[in-house]
């Protein structure tokens, strides 16, 4: 059964329309960027330099106000469009879900949208929280929801029953091939199931080792 419980994450975004349009699509963004967005051109080139022959992406960047940190956004391309490949500090260490997901929504309202319109293409920005069937599927919720409930009293029990609901879990994730970031659960067994941050990261390092091999075992 699904619950209501959700996490902040990091928010993606794309622009999806005709591959035809793509090029259009780029000017578009290049002349939507205002005073606080620019193209960084120069970072654009470093990009594509070091990456496979025939990489597109696009470089935004802005300063710092009250509301929003100075950051580099990178657009990378993909057969529909753009897709954001990540947004990163220009002057802090790191940047938290919270402070990743305003600077996004910056650059969606202040160019993305203008220039999505401009060039006939659609924005798609993920929600900024998610519940646990939004992360994986719902056959792997329940089996991961089996294995929280059993083993809550002694989160990192090796008694046959819990091994067995945990297996269970890691093949419905990899059975359903809906990627669950092994740092997402890790949070998600701390902030939700309240389990103690050695536990939660102790398990998550042993399920994306799992993960891990079942991709090899696959590829053989």
């Amino acid at each position: 059964m699904a619950t209501t419980e959700k996490i902040e994450v990091f928010q993606d975004l794309f622009l999806h329309g005709p591959s035809a349009k793509r090029k259009a699509l780029r000017t578009a963004l290049i002349n939507a960027a205002s005073a606080e967005w620019w193209h960084n051109l120069e970072r654009e080139e470093q990009i594509t330099a070091s990456s496979e022959p025939g990489t597109d992406v696009m470089v935004f960047e802005r300063d710092a106000n009250d509301l929003v940190d100075a950051v580099e956004l990178a657009l990378w391309s993909y057969e529909n469009g753009y897709k954001v490949g990540n947004v990163v500090p220009r002057e802090v260490g790191q940047l938290d879900e919270t402070r990743y997901n305003v600077a996004l929504r910056d650059f969606v309202e202040k160019v993305a949208c203008p220039a999505a319109t401009m060039a006939g293409f659609e924005v798609e920005v993920s929600p900024p929280q998610q519940g646990l069937e939004d992360l994986i599927s719902s056959d792997a919720a329940n089996a991961f929801r089996s294995y929280v409930n059993a083993a809550i009293t002694f989160p990192r029990s090796n008694h046959p029953a819990d091994r067995n609901r945990w297996n269970q879990f890691i093949v419905e994730v990899h059975r359903n091939r809906k990627s669950l970031d092994a740092e997402i659960l890790a949070r998600w067994l701390i902030e939700i199931e309240r389990w103690p941050k050695d536990s939660a990261h102790e398990l998550a390092s042993e399920y994306e080792l799992a993960s891990e091999l079942l991709d090899a075992y696959d590829k053989e």
